[in-house]
């Protein structure tokens, strides 16, 4: 993810300070002026501690876009579970009726058995068993 305009305006301005600072702190030890250099050395200080603090700004604002880009990911995934849960409860229900419809005898022979009925109620418990551990 690449910077914004702010962070890069910052850094830019930091830099030509650090840059003007330490031509101007050559200068002065070469000439022999200790307290100037000094000074310039405490602003040197001052522009990397400013540097630092707005690198620390730009992570966290970044750490933030990313738990909530994390967020919606999670929230999309379980709108999508819940879609295609439904999407096979319906598959299954016209399923049925369609079968009722082209076989009706075999149907209501199917519905009549108590195996089946055992087996329906079987297959259901396991399958809501399965979708609790799944959580």
């Amino acid at each position: 993810m690449a910077d914004n305009e702010a962070s890069v305006a910052g850094m830019d301005e930091i830099k030509g300070h650090v840059g003007v600072l330490t031509a101007r702190l050559k200068q002065l030890t070469a000439g022999g002026n200790e307290t100037k250099a000094v000074d310039a050395l405490e602003d040197i200080s001052d522009y990397y501690e400013r540097a630092v603090q707005l690198r620390t700004y730009r992570i966290t604002s970044l750490e933030e876009e990313l738990k909530e880009s994390q967020d919606k990911i999670k929230q999309s995934q379980t709108v999508a579970g819940r879609a295609r849960f439904s999407m096979w409860v319906y598959t299954f229900i016209i399923l049925g009726i369609v079968l009722s419809l082209l076989f009706p005898e075999e149907t209501s022979n199917l519905i009549e058995s108590e195996s089946t009925w055992t087996h329906l109620i079987v297959g259901l418990m396991t399958a809501f068993v399965v979708y609790l551990l799944k959580k």
